[in-house]
Order: structure tokens, then sequence, then C-alpha cells
């Protein structure tokens, strides 16, 4: 266990609410407390304390737009216990595509094979809740779990920037009434996944012992106070009360009587999800640098320096490389070839740190050595016959 241990959080970001609330906010600054929610979804969620003190770092912003992330997706769908009922594939594909094109702006790319994993438990499927984040996860990629429209609406992630599970089911409450499954609710939950708070975290109490404080509207506390990201406004709570070109039809004032003007269409917020559109430039660089630091994303995503080929995505090649071991605890990295002869190839390695500085280059025969090498996140870069092959390489030379 790490030095800080694990630090149990009960609050209510990792879910969307199931019905709508009181459109009037109250002045959040003077003596009325806020109006309550008629429901709450509450999950318990343990946050590991390095991982919030890495994310939460105000002097620390990795911009990172020369890092292209490429992340595993699973998708499951629970059904009846007979196989009936659930998500159709297309509606899988269409909450897939609405992940990838959501995200890909920001050089996060999502990989989903197409295979679906049907779960056919009534018990499940009649009643959404985190126990389903234990049934057939996986530990190399994101496990989304879709229930029916017809289930009651919400959605929940296992936790902010601590696990790599969530599901969504049901349908909006208000008209169209359209299905969440296939609505930037599912990129509401993933960028839990990837460490995002909700925007009205800390300014509105919705629980949590991260010592979570309200967002002044000027925005001189909004790097350790909010959702701990300076380019999100100050955000009371929208309670999806929007209306049809996605104005908020609330009000508010924050502790120095200025008024409340939160942004309506940020993905993290409790708007419409019509309004959903998009993450901050900052909110980007914080799921990115979760990415990039915490253990558990690092073992469902890869990166590179450039966008991968479409034969490259998912480390698939044409040529099929394999490198071990992985991580790295001699001095020696193994490269194998399917259906090649290196005889016949030439090729070419080039090591890159996490700041995309070259480290070390050479030609290669089967085998590349380490030793010279620290300890640490590297990223092989390998030219075999013109083929450009990226890997993500962990050295663990613990004598070095």
């Amino acid at each position: 266990m790490k030095k800080n241990s694990l630090l149990l959080i009960l609050f209510a970001t990792s879910c969307f609410f199931t019905n709508s609330f009181s459109q009037n906010i109250g002045n959040q600054g003077g003596s009325n407390p806020p109006v309550q929610p008629r429901s709450y979804c509450l999950t318990a969620t343990f946050m590991d304390l390095d991982n919030k003190a890495i994310l939460d770092n105000p002097s620390e912003f990795y911009d990172l737009t020369n890092i292209h992330f490429y992340v595993k997706l699973y998708f499951h769908v629970i059904r009846l216990s007979n196989g009936t009922g659930g998500q159709t594939a297309s509606s899988v594909n269409q909450a897939y595509n609405i992940l990838k094109n959501d995200y890909i702006n920001y050089a996060i790319h999502l990989n989903w094979d197409g295979n679906i994993d049907y779960i056919n438990n009534s018990t499940y499927y009649n009643s959404p809740n985190s126990n389903i984040f234990n049934v057939n996860r996986h530990t190399d990629g994101v496990d989304i779990y879709l229930f029916s429209n017809s289930s009651t609406a919400g959605g929940l992630a296992n936790g902010v920037g601590t696990s790599a599970q969530l599901f969504v089911s049901g349908s909006y409450w208000n008209s169209p009434y359209g299905s969440l499954i296939t609505s930037r609710v599912i990129s509401h939950e993933l960028g839990h996944v990837f460490g995002l708070w909700h925007t009205h975290h800390g300014t509105y109490p919705e629980g949590g012992n991260d010592n979570p404080c309200p967002e002044l509207v000027n925005g001189s506390n909004s790097a350790y106070c909010g959702d701990y990201v300076t380019d999100t406004p100050a955000d009371p709570h929208i309670m999806f009360s929007v209306n049809a070109s996605c104005g908020w039809l609330g009000s508010g004032t924050d502790a120095n009587g200025q008024p409340y003007n939160p942004d309506t269409r940020n993905i993290m917020s409790y708007t419409s999800p019509d309004c959903m559109s998009y993450f901050t430039v900052r909110q980007a660089g914080r799921m990115r640098k979760a990415l990039r630091s915490l253990p558990f994303l690092q073992a469902v995503s890869t990166f590179g320096y450039e966008p991968l080929t479409k034969n490259q995505d998912n480390n698939s090649t044409k040529k099929s490389v394999t490198v071990y071991p992985n991580p790295v605890d001699g001095d020696i990295l193994n490269v194998k070839i399917e259906g090649d002869d290196f005889r016949k190839t030439n090729s070419n390695y080039e090591f890159f740190d996490i700041n995309n500085n070259k480290i070390s280059s050479g030609k290669f025969d089967k085998l590349i050595s380490t030793q010279n090498l620290k300890g640490g996140n590297y990223v092989l870069k390998l030219n075999i016959g013109g083929e450009i092959i990226t890997k993500k390489i962990i050295i663990n030379h613990k004598n070095k």
C-alpha cells in the first residue's frame, strides 16, 4: 500500500440525478440553505490520496498536446435472464461513436473491438446499481455497462479518478425523453473515470470529504475549490434548469454577491443532455494528466507522440509486433515480429521520455538493450521496414 492510505469518500459526484429539481438555486452566499433535490444518486467511493494529490496540484498543468492517448473500451449490455430486452447492437455503436467523437479532439482515442458482452440477469436488469461493476470486468480497459432505456434514469462512474467502470441507464425525464445511453451522459461518466468532478462540485454541497469548498465567480480560488479546474466558471448547480436555447433559468450569487453564470454546455455540468457539447482545455489537460499518471488508467491505455494508423490502433499492426517483458526489470527488451525475418528487415528503434525527448536510438535484431535507461515510462518507436510502430514501455531498474 502507498504511504497515503485509501480515503473513503461518500459523494454524489459520479452519478447523474434521477429526477428533475426545483429551478430556484437561491443565494449560495447568504443564509438560506440551497434547495435540495428530491432524490440523490449516492455512491460510496474510495479515492486514493496520491491520485488526488496528482490531479488537484494547482502548480502542475499538463497540456500534453503532443501526446496521443489510446484507451481500450469494453461494452456490456444487461438483458433479462431469458436474453431479451436491453440495448441493441446499433445503440451500442451509437454510444461508442458519441464517446469517440467527444474525446478525439483532445488527443484521447477510444478503441473498441466491436464485441459486446451480454449479461443475461433479470436481477441486474431490474435494478441498476454499482454491483454490476463486479461482473465480467477487465484490468486492461474501461468497462461500460449499458442498461435498458426503460430502467431508472441515471449514470454512475465507479469513482472520480479511482476505477475504470461506469454504467448508464434509462431515459431523460424531460421532453423529448431521449435515451441517456445514446446521449453525452455517457461522455460525462467517462469524464469521472478520467478524473473530472462535476462543475458544481464544492460550490453545491454534494458531499465528499476531499475538503470541497465553494468556487468564487471571479475565479480567484478556482485552483483549489469547486471542480479544481481553472477555466470552468463557478457553478452553483444548474439542476437541468435550461431553456431550449440552453440558457440557464436559475439564479444565485456567490459569497461576494457576484451573480453566477455557469456553463450550460459543459459535459460535466448538470445541464440537459441536449446541451452537453464540450470539455474545456484544462478539463482535457486534467484528463490527459490522469491518463499519464494514475496507475489504473495506465493499465487501460497506451500513449504515443503521433496518431497511430488504423493498423496500429490498440497495438494491432500489420506486422503484429510484441515487446516483452513489459515492465522491463532487466537490461534486455525482446521484440517479436510475427511472420517476419529480421535479417531481411531494416529495423531501428528510438526511446523517448514523457516530455518527448529522445533518450536513445539504434538498430536492433530481436533484442534492444535498456541498461542505460533510468527507471520510468518511455515511448518506444520502432521503424520496421518503413512501418512505424509505437509502444509504451515501463523500465523498472531497481538500482538506477
